[in-house]
């Protein structure tokens, strides 16, 4: 995202490809907020997986992983 040309440090990397994205959007769409943490949920990530024919658990952990470091 760039404001009046100028690149304004917050949204500077650019994802590389389709993978990527898709991982960016589900962890958009699968975020919650829990007791002391935030949260996937897992049944949105099953439904994303089972329509684009993902393995579910091993993109969980993969969230979960991604999730864990920047949250």
């Amino acid at each position: 995202m760039k404001t009046q040309g100028k690149n304004n440090g917050c949204f500077s990397y650019e994802l590389d490809d389709e993978w990527e994205r898709a991982m960016v959007s589900l962890i958009h769409l699968s975020l919650k907020s829990g007791v002391s943490r935030v949260e996937l949920d897992y049944l949105v990530v099953k439904d994303y997986c089972s329509k684009y024919e993902l393995d579910s658990i091993d993109t969980l952990l993969i969230l979960n992983s991604i999730v864990r470091a920047v949250y």
